[in-house]
């Protein structure tokens, strides 16, 4: 039935005609079933709350003053009345999955009565995701329903269960990790978590014509793996889709810059390469990235071209970086736009209209060649990596030496050697063509090159105050080199400066000591030539903490959420970070274990106006601290700390 339909069939109900009202509960009914009974997997209970929701529905319904969200009204109703039963109960109830298996087990051999291999593979594996599914936390359920199989927005999810957009987000990464390692765990590819979705929806459909109707939309996809999309459905064996390939044009391409013998990953200082920019055609453009539109048509990959990449480590591969992009046609014939961050400042020159823009914002660096292959893996499980990349790494040093990708069917086999030779460091001193327009779009204190900042917040009963100064550049942190104090409460006390960081109790004991610049990490360092968003989630997957991240509709705000697990207890930490001016705005913490719930915020405030502020922003004194030995820093794990004022990692 169209929405629009629909929503008339609402209007009328609720001025209390009651053809309207009847037929209105006849088709929310079957729907109403099917999500109560992927939440509770209990057909007793089902029926119960089924009961009491259309009874309520019926009761209210001219209380709800927009039609079109009747079904996020109905299903507010029914997870009210679901979270009520849980907690009469004392604890969320997560069924063991040999309570349902007799009535799954037997609705797959009725399906299954062809004897099929193939049948019985799908059987096989509705019946792990669904074993899978009813094992997640009742919230977690609720939140892959209402996002899987009935098309809801995070935040219409946010709004039926009372909690916040960032909660929902939490809630379904936590989910798909969980049914991701429960079909590792059973010997099947994660990548097939689709198609496990798409049969748990077909078993638990209240009826056989609901079961043909049930999928998952394409609002689900967002999120759930670059491996778990319809070509990766197609490829599956328990998967019946037909795909049609003709008339591909393949292009074999090979840019080789045979690297000479491979330093130490220590010793690198300059890396060069070129790889292939790839975007997607063809797609209709819709209002947010969360909410593809409905009928989107198919995406298409296409070649943005070459991309060719200078790189300079002036202190090492995990030091500070400078780097030269330009991009070429496919035939590396024609330069087009290119990018430059020389230590002093970020440059783009645009060729089409021959102006250079010099700006607030690094080049993207999630990753480098330089890093680990454990790294990279991290990193792309967190962010679902394209399987159509394949790396591959050197035994002895562990660098990266080559790279396919197969992202676009009609370049097949783009090949990338990555050289670690020397370069001559003009390479980086670019001149921009004769008569280039400069239009410096730097704010205030990027112009400068530095800046001071402020913190102030709290985290659970724990007032934080802290300040500090950054440098925006590698050229300026020679002069004014970062440094940060930071106040937790009336317990401890941070001071992160050139001769060392160290974490004092009240009295001034150093209660810890690391190498400068250790309690930056997790915050922002633009003097490392990484852009926050980056820098971040490469300090997050550096101690093996999982993340997930979105862009706002605008794609001028990025959110971050990391996510830290015990036995004991759940953490999150929430970055807002503002991408037009690569900095961290605030700072959201959430601890909840059976014992405790924390929660606090800290923000950021940055400078532009500096003069007469010397004193007020004089550096920490060390004295007495200096000598002190150095133990290896926390990393990022120290802001974790923050949230129990526990810093024993």
């Amino acid at each position: 039935m169209a929405d629009k339909v629909f929503s008339e069939l609402v209007a009328g109900a609720q001025v209390g005609d009651k053809e309207d009202l009847d037929k209105l509960t006849q088709l929310a009914g079957p729907r109403l079933r099917a999500y109560i009974y992927r939440i509770t997997f209990d057909n007793e209970l089902t029926d119960e709350l089924v009961q009491e929701t259309t009874y309520q529905m019926v009761a209210s319904l001219r209380s709800l003053k927009e039609p079109d969200s009747f079904w996020a009204w109905l299903f507010k109703i029914a997870s009210t009345r679901a979270n009520s039963v849980f907690r009469r109960r004392r604890r969320r109830r997560e069924l063991l999955f040999s309570a349902m298996d007799e009535n799954l087990l037997q609705k797959c051999l009725e399906d299954s009565s062809d004897g099929s291999s193939e049948r019985l593979a799908q059987d096989e594996l509705g019946l792990l995701v669904t074993e899978a599914v009813s094992k997640l936390p009742l919230e977690q359920r609720q939140v892959v329903s209402l996002r899987c199989f009935e098309d809801m927005r995070y935040s219409e999810i946010a709004q039926v269960l009372g909690c916040t957009e960032i909660r929902v987000r939490v809630c379904f990464f936590r989910a798909k990790h969980s049914l991701k390692r429960h079909l590792k765990r059973n010997g099947v590819s994660k990548d097939t978590l689709l198609a496990g979705l798409i049969l748990f929806g077909k078993l638990t459909a209240p009826s056989e014509a609901a079961a043909v109707a049930t999928t998952v939309t394409s609002q689900a996809l967002v999120g759930i793996g670059a491996g778990a999309t319809i070509i990766g459905i197609a490829k599956s064996p328990w998967a019946k889709i037909s795909s049609v390939i003709a008339g591909l044009l393949t292009v074999a391409l090979c840019w080789a810059f045979w690297p000479a013998a491979l330093p130490d990953r220590l010793d690198v200082r300059f890396i060069h390469f070129v790889q292939q920019g790839v975007f997607s055609a063809n797609v209709t453009s819709s209002s947010s990235t969360d909410d593809p539109p409905e009928s989107a048509p198919e995406e298409v990959l296409e070649t943005k071209g070459a991309y060719e990449t200078w790189m300079h480590l002036p202190e090492g591969p995990d030091g500070p970086l400078i780097r030269r992009d330009q991009r070429w046609d496919l035939e590396m014939t024609t330069k087009l736009c290119s990018w430059l961050q020389d230590g002093s400042a970020n440059y783009y020159y645009n060729a089409g209209n021959n102006t250079v823009y010099i700006t607030n914002n690094p080049l993207r660096a999630l990753l480098l060649p330089t890093d680990t292959e454990q790294f990279c893996d991290f990193i792309n499980h967190q962010r679902d990596y394209d399987p159509d990349i394949k790396n591959s790494y050197d035994k002895n040093t562990g660098l990266l030496v080559s790279r396919i990708d197969n992202r676009v069917p009609k370049v097949k086999d783009y090949k990338t050697l990555y050289n670690y030779g020397s370069l001559d460091e003009s390479v980086f001193k670019y001149a921009w063509p004769k008569g280039t327009k400069v239009v410096d779009q730097q704010d205030r204190m990027h112009k400068r090159g530095w800046t001071y900042f402020r913190i102030k917040g709290r985290i659970g009963d724990r007032e934080i105050s802290g300040r500090g100064r950054i440098p925006f550049s590698y050229n300026m942190s020679a002069t004014y080199s970062p440094w940060l104090e930071l106040r937790i409460g009336k317990e401890f006390r941070i001071v992160d400066a050139a001769s060392g960081s160290y974490l004092l109790n009240a009295g001034g004991k150093v209660l810890k000591a690391y190498p400068p610049g250790s309690f930056f990490k997790g915050l922002l360092r633009p003097w490392m030539g990484i852009g926050v968003y980056d820098s971040v989630r490469r300090d997050a997957a550096e101690k093996g903490i999982a993340f997930s991240s979105w862009p706002d509709s605008s794609h001028e705000r990025d959110t971050v959420v990391l996510y830290r697990d015990d036995n004991q207890s759940h953490s999150n930490l929430v970055y807002n970070i503002d991408l037009t001016r690569d900095i961290i705005d605030s700072l959201e913490f959430d601890l909840s274990s059976r014992y405790e719930s924390i929660r606090g915020r800290i923000e950021f405030a940055y400078l532009d106006q500096v003069n007469g502020l010397a004193e007020q922003f004089a550096e920490p004194e060390l004295k007495g601290l200096a000598g002190q030995p150095h133990s290896q820093g926390p990393g990022i794990i120290w802001l974790f700390g923050l949230i129990s004022g526990d810093f024993s990692d």
